[in-house]
């Protein structure tokens, strides 16, 4: 495709006027004055510079790390936004952990101003009425509400009726395009036309408060992350951004506050993780605050998009039980990754803390490896006989066990065999208990300035094993191995102890205070937005986290400006059970978030292509397979990354050979055409005595007497080969030299000097001749030293481009031949398992 220059320069110059023709805004906030700021509160810059941005642009996200103060920016973008008018009522929606905290945030910065707090229990029964009349006559700067109170406020049914219309057009005129496929899109138009078929017969209740009624014209919405699951029309496999319906309801209200002004500001997102499972989510986030830049660039629906930053590759994958391979078309590149850091600029504000520049401790790691009891080992073995069952299809339903079941119980018995029946020990549990039990008694007698309570703070995350009935408790046995080592039990808390955000604040109050010296939670509860980092000393990933998100969530409650162990680092702990899926999930975790990392560095330092790791639920099978003994999957792997980058280098290499070649037709052709002209100038300066000597007096008059002109059209001066006189082009008259059929000169007569009469136009043609007899010798010259220069640039570059060898490299041939022995290998048991059983 690129060897045509003329082809070449089409698509380079199409593609960079759609994507490359943005200018990232530099944002200043340094200005802003935030009226009624409580004394003592200086905002940082990162701040400043978001809340210019948000003040100036329709829709933005804060995508700052964790312990950069996005509950504190949230406050000054509300009060800039009355301040200046662009808004009456900010509502602010956080997690319900966050409830309390987020009040307190509020009340402290602008003390002065008015903030209503919005309950579930105020939305139902007998507080409802008086709910609604304290929102439309209460002059409330902020409303602050939970993730879950804000969906269920709904809107009224007109507005929900035209919404799901719009979206209902979108989706069939998306199918009709698309010929056969898109059983998807095709659910989803099922799905929305039988919606609107129950709004049409559902009428407004005058009790029910409905968003329209709360006067809300901007949504601050904190930890955005949660709605990352917006339905998206795709053909596309490969991809699991899934679907929620509180992310399609904030959709919907996002699109009811563009509608009544698209070029106001009207909605802020706030994350420290804007990236939780893959960089697809990108799109999620620009159709959210940014639509028109997906309808400039063509790309309003996600294939389209798709097709432009994401590409797909053959993948060869172990089947969840570790016994076998499967091929599959999956995403496995981000491309043009510079392009799209382009677009999300546009209204994303990116900052790390390594950007910020605050102190924060370093984080300390450390794998603590178990054995699992032979009883683990031998449940193991049998997901492997159930998944064999279910390859050879002889589990009837798929409802009571599926890959799913098979992978979620594989988890569970690395970190407690209890959790699926089998006896023995928890050895991760045990090792875990010793652990942080060894480092509470190291650190029980440590004194800090602000707090009588002497001792360290630990966190443990576990997402698996919670409190709840009829589940075997593996907080239990945690918290009973700490007891049975000497912690004291009334220091152990676990964050499900809390039923009401008032209780949770409790909670973290005495992690902060230092009465509770061990906090047991998930990281949903614990894990995410909670300020308790000022004695944490240690964090223990008791099981795999699911997403980069969550793992690095989790550990920056502890990484975080304000810890007091800034100086001497913070430990984070990772229990790995051997034989299982942990290490392996570890590993995959950590990666992606390396590469989410790399959109934090601008785009000066991104590489134009960044790995995009797939499912987690297929990497925990990759380990599996490398557990069991079976490590050609993970050799493929790392051979095709390296053969995908000697790949990458050697396609950059051919094409900066075919830049050169294109660069030495050019100068030829610039060589040749300037040759040309040196070969006419040449002769003509050699009769610029003649032409210095020329009557112009006839050839003036041609065109000051009026009539005289086409009667006149050959009174121009010649010597047989050079001309000087006048042509009309439209209204104007143009005076040209030329030397036989070819123009050497032109200049415009001004129509004030032709108003003055023959004699003054003489006189300029005079001047015009002279000039171009003063420029002619110069231009000889610099001519003669182009078309050298010319010449030799066409000859270094063709040099150049002959000098590189463009074969492989024998590094890459050698990577090859060893990747496709690999392969072969796969192939070979891919086939075996693929061999049907033999007849019974």
């Amino acid at each position: 495709m690129w060897e045509n220059a003329e082809r070449e320069t089409r698509i380079v110059t199409a593609y960079n006027e759609t994507m490359n023709s943005r200018v990232k805004r530099k944002h200043d906030g340094s200005y802003l004055s935030f009226p009624g700021l409580a004394e003592g509160i200086e905002p940082w810059p990162w701040q400043r510079d978001f809340v210019d941005m948000a003040i100036s642009t329709p829709g933005t996200m804060a995508a700052h790390e964790m312990s950069l103060g996005k509950g504190l920016t949230i406050q000054l973008l509300a009060a800039t936004l009355r301040q200046f008018g662009l808004a009456n009522r900010v509502a602010c929606i956080v997690p319900g952990h966050l409830l309390e905290q987020t009040a307190r945030t509020a009340r402290q910065a602008f003390p002065a101003e008015n903030v209503l707090v919005i309950n579930r229990s105020d939305l139902h029964g007998a507080a409802r009425r008086r709910f609604m009349a304290r929102c439309v006559t209460g002059d409330f700067r902020l409303i602050i509400l939970t993730h879950e109170t804000f969906s269920a406020i709904p809107v009224s049914v007109e507005d929900e009726t035209a919404w799901y219309d719009d979206q209902l057009g979108e989706l069939e005129s998306y199918l009709r395009g698309g010929g056969s496929t898109g059983k998807q899109i095709a659910r989803q138009v099922r799905s929305h036309k039988a919606q609107l078929e129950k709004l049409r017969d559902r009428t407004n209740d005058p009790d029910i408060l409905t968003w329209e009624l709360l006067g809300i014209d901007y949504l601050c919405v904190d930890e955005v992350d949660k709605f990352r699951r917006l339905p998206i029309a795709c053909r596309a496999e490969g991809f699991s951004l899934g679907a929620s319906d509180r992310a399609a309801d904030l959709h919907m209200k996002i699109s009811l506050l563009r509608r009544a002004d698209p070029r106001r500001p009207h909605v802020g997102f706030f994350t420290g993780s804007p990236f939780t499972n893959t960089l697809a989510e990108a799109f999620v986030w620009t159709k959210y605050l940014a639509p028109h830049l997906l309808t400039e660039s063509g790309m309003e629906h996600f294939d389209a998009w798709a097709a432009t930053f994401i590409r797909y590759e053959q993948l060869v994958e172990v089947s969840p039980d570790g016994s076998g391979f499967r091929s599959k078309w999956r995403p496995a590149v981000i491309q043009n990754a510079p392009e799209l850091l382009s677009m999300l600029e546009e209204f994303m504000s990116m900052v790390s803390a390594e950007m910020a520049g605050l102190p924060r401790p370093a984080a300390i790691r450390h794998t603590v490896v178990v054995e699992p009891t032979e009883q683990a080992r031998e449940f193991m073995d049998t997901l492997v006989d159930r998944a064999e069952a279910i390859r050879r299809r002889q589990v009837r339903d798929g409802r009571i066990d599926n890959m799913l079941v098979i992978c979620s119980q594989g988890r569970a018995v690395a970190l407690d065999p209890a959790l699926v029946g089998v006896g023995g020990a928890a050895t991760k549990l045990d090792a875990a208990a010793a652990n942080i039990a060894d480092i509470y008694h190291r650190t029980r007698h440590i004194q800090y300035p602000d707090w009588s309570t002497p001792g360290a703070f630990q966190l443990v995350l576990c997402d698996l094993g919670t409190p709840k009935d009829g589940n075997a408790q593996s907080y239990g046995r945690i918290r009973a191995g700490l007891i049975a080592r000497g912690v004291p039990a009334d220091t152990i808390r676990f964050v499900h102890e809390a039923t009401t955000p008032k209780a949770r604040e409790a909670i973290f109050a005495a992690c902060r205070n230092g009465s509770c010296a061990v906090l047991l939670g998930s990281t949903p509860k614990a894990g995410i937005g909670t300020n308790i980092q000022q004695r944490l000393h240690s964090v223990h990933r008791v099981d795999i986290p699911w997403t980069p998100a969550a793992w690095e969530q989790g550990n920056a409650r502890a990484l975080r400006y304000g810890n007091s162990f800034t100086d001497t680092g913070v430990g984070i702990y990772s229990y790995v059970s051997e034989y299982s899926f942990d290490a392996r999930s570890f590993d995959i975790i950590e990666r992606k978030a390396r590469s989410f990392e790399v959109f934090y560095r601008g785009s000066a330092a991104i590489e134009r292509e960044i790995d995009d790791v797939g499912e987690a639920v297929l990497n925990f099978a990759e380990l599996k397979a490398a557990a069991s003994g079976n490590t050609l999957l993970l050799k493929q792997h790392e051979l095709a990354v390296r053969v995908r980058k000697l790949r990458l280098a050697q396609v950059t290499t051919r094409q900066n050979v075919q830049r050169l070649r294109n660069e030495a037709e050019a100068a030829e052709w610039r060589a040749g055409e300037l040759g040309r002209r040196l070969a006419a100038l040449r002769p003509l300066v050699e009769s610029k005595s003649a032409v210095a000597s020329a009557d112009l007096k006839r050839t003036a008059a041609a065109v000051c007497e009026p009539g005289r002109f086409v009667a006149s059209r050959f009174h121009r001066w010649t010597d047989g080969r050079t001309t000087v006189g006048f042509v009309k082009t439209g209204g104007f008259f143009e005076l040209l030299l030329t030397y036989g059929s070819r123009n050497v000169w032109s200049e415009v007569l001004p129509w004030r000097i032709r108003r003055r009469g023959t004699a003054e136009v003489e006189r300029w043609a005079r001047e015009v001749v002279d000039g171009w007899i003063l420029f002619a010798d110069a231009e000889l010259v610099t001519l003669q030293s182009t078309v050298a220069e010319a010449q030799h640039r066409a000859v270094q570059a063709r040099a150049a481009a002959d000098a590189v060898d463009v074969s492989d490299p024998p590094e890459l041939v050698a990577a090859c031949r060893e990747l496709k022995a690999i392969e072969a290998q796969i192939r070979e048991e891919l086939d075996e398992s693929d061999t049907p059983p033999a007849a019974a």
